[in-house]
């Protein structure tokens, strides 16, 4: 299944508010799922210093990736497809 990124800056949250903003897309994701969407949130991690929250969603297109974020009511920067190159350490 594809996997894809979204990014949120947390421009007007700070990183303590991280766990929390990844508790709502998290929580959304398996509302989503459990509905039939087809999406499944992998991680969510902060990049400290940058106020920047990653996640990476499995999920069957884009737009399941943009539901959960919409459901979730956090801002972000768009959802991309990601190509993988080298996963558990062998190459693809």
């Amino acid at each position: 299944m594809p996997r894809f990124l979204y990014e949120l800056t947390l421009a007007r949250a700070t990183e303590s508010d991280a766990p929390h903003i990844g508790r709502l897309l998290s929580q959304a994701a398996l509302r989503l799922a459990a509905g039939g969407t087809d999406v499944r949130l992998l991680s969510a991690d902060l990049v400290p210093g940058q106020a920047r929250l990653v996640c990476t969603f499995e999920a069957a297109d884009a737009e399941a990736v943009r539901s959960v974020v919409h459901t979730a009511q956090v801002p972000g920067t768009g959802v991309v497809q990601l190509v993988p190159i080298v996963s558990d350490g062998t190459r693809r």
